[in-house]
């Protein structure tokens, strides 16, 4: 664990800075410890002008004895939107791309289906999940198989579809932030992450933050592993890991909780480092603001629109704004209260508890500020119907396993016969490898060993830790001409 303390509060009713270390330090062990499973957390809260607390509990790698600590990098999933954010309110600034211009002002070069009226979508409602567009493999691509170019994803926005919402209404997904760094690219000649680096890290001194793993790497720095833990005795690292190739706009940065307290403070104060003003107030501010209407309650935060890469509302009826991410093993939240002048940032790298314990969390770290009445009776109650739930979840994902432990092969033939390499124009190949004793699939950077499904033909795959899914064969005579995978087909190379 990694402690710093500066300077007191002295504020009214709030404790000083020794007591709300203490509380937080008592209670994220004490709950780490009775949760049992999770290996890890990373911490962070400031104040405007103080970092209260920045530091981890736990391991960031279990086998590698390797603790929490404030300078352990964290992949913090979606929570890259709100840097995004920043970054286009900064291009729009500066002339470069300005978010209410049309699509077709940047997108030249691309015959889209007229009826989707791409003159009407603005660059905005790419960052704000209204811009009524789906695609089928943009995101999975960037996100999880790493096969991709620039060029294959430009060529793919062709086949944009409408989806079920419309233009104008908010439907949270990826690819608005795809597309808009892809017209970054386009237009600067630079990629998102360098222009991140060079607009937003730099400036702000977040020496320990960046969207290539390859930096990290060269650089030797501790980064959490991500777990799936049924028991203390035997958390499982989730082999799934991000690459280069697979940090992308809507979810691709690693973060220290001594570099996130930066980025918090700047938010706090509008814009303001040191007494200097490092970005306009408001453009923050802009990030910030709701700027469609949205609701929705999650673990005690109560959203009532969305910005820049911000969801905007309340918690505990204080006005907030904030982002969560989720990832395999990785779940982050970070948040600020700018008229309290708090913010908040948790990390936690476990797949089955780690969602909701980050909430418990994080909504701790805020009533031990704020202190409302009877807030520590309260926590222990949230934090024993936390135990029962995960006693649960662990239960039911026990019954699974047991469950398909008993499956019996449903396939036909000899497990050779079903090997070869799979085509699908937008998703890409699946390359299955297959010798008497087991059948492999590949898909990109994602690999799993293949189990059996109760259905004739067919296999269970877990590509993505956590989500099985069923592949199927399709059959011609004596030869497999292609599989379905979900709702796609995929051809077989010759």
């Amino acid at each position: 664990m990694s402690l710093f303390v500066l300077g007191t509060l002295n504020l009214t009713g709030q404790p000083d800075a020794k007591t709300y270390a203490k509380h937080l330090e008592k209670f994220f062990q004490e709950t780490l410890d009775m949760v049992g499973t999770v290996p890890g957390i990373g911490i962070a809260v400031v104040t405007n002008n103080q970092t209260l607390y920045q530091g981890g509990f736990g391991y960031a790698d279990v086998e590698k004895s390797l603790p929490f600590q404030a300078n352990t990098d964290f992949y913090i999933a979606s929570c890259t939107k709100s840097f995004t954010g920043l970054l286009a309110a900064i291009l729009d600034r500066e002339d470069i791309i300005k978010l209410h211009a049309p699509l077709t002002k940047y997108l030249v070069d691309i015959s889209f289906d007229p009826d989707l009226k791409m003159d009407q979508i603005k660059v905005r409602d790419l960052l704000t999940h209204t811009s009524g567009l789906e695609h089928e493999s943009i995101g999975f691509r960037l996100a999880y198989t790493g096969d991709h170019t620039h060029e294959l994803l430009m060529d793919q926005l062709k086949v944009l579809r409408a989806n079920e919402a419309g233009r104008g209404v908010f439907e949270y997904t990826n690819l608005g932030y795809n597309i808009y760094t892809l017209i970054v690219q386009e237009k600067t000649g630079k990629s998102w992450q360098e222009l991140l680096e060079e607009k937003i890290f730099t400036p702000l001194g977040m020496n320990r933050t960046t969207a290539f793993m390859s930096k990290a790497e060269a650089g030797n720095w501790p980064i959490a592993v991500p777990y799936f833990a049924l028991s203390k005795e035997a958390p499982e690292a989730i082999y799934l890991r991000k690459r280069d190739n697979t940090m992308q706009s809507a979810g691709g940065l690693i973060i220290t909780p001594a570099d996130v307290a930066k980025w918090m403070k700047m938010q706090l104060n509008m814009g303001k480092v040191d007494g200097k003003q490092l970005f306009p107030s408001d453009l923050i501010q802009l990030s910030r603001s709701p700027l469609v209407a949205t609701e929705r309650e999650r673990g005690g935060f109560k959203t009532n629109g969305y910005g820049l890469g911000w969801m905007t509302g309340t918690f505990q009826d204080k006005n907030m704004a904030w982002h969560t991410g989720g990832f395999p093993g990785s779940f982050s939240l970070i948040s600020v209260a700018p008229e309290s002048g708090i913010g908040v940032a948790v990390f936690v790298n476990e797949a089955l508890a780690g969602h909701r314990l980050m909430y418990l969390l994080a909504n701790y770290a805020y009533d031990a500020y704020w202190q409302p009445e009877g807030w520590e009776k309260n926590y222990e109650e949230q934090r024993a119907a936390l135990l029962e739930q995960i006693e649960g979840f662990t239960v039911r994902v026990k019954e699974g396993l047991d469950e398909r432990a008993k499956r019996t092969w449903k396939l036909s033939q000899p497990f050779p016969f079903y090997a070869g390499t799979f085509q699908n124009e937008l998703l890409g190949e699946i390359t299955i490898k297959a010798d008497d004793q087991q059948i492999s699939v590949r898909m990109g950077n994602l690999h799993c060993i293949a189990t059996p499904f109760i259905e004739e033909e067919t296999i269970r795959v877990e590509l993505i830790p956590g989500s099985g899914e069923v592949i199927r064969f399709k059959m011609q005579g004596d030869k497999v001409t292609g599989l379905i995978w979900g709702d796609s087909i995929f051809t077989k190379k010759v």
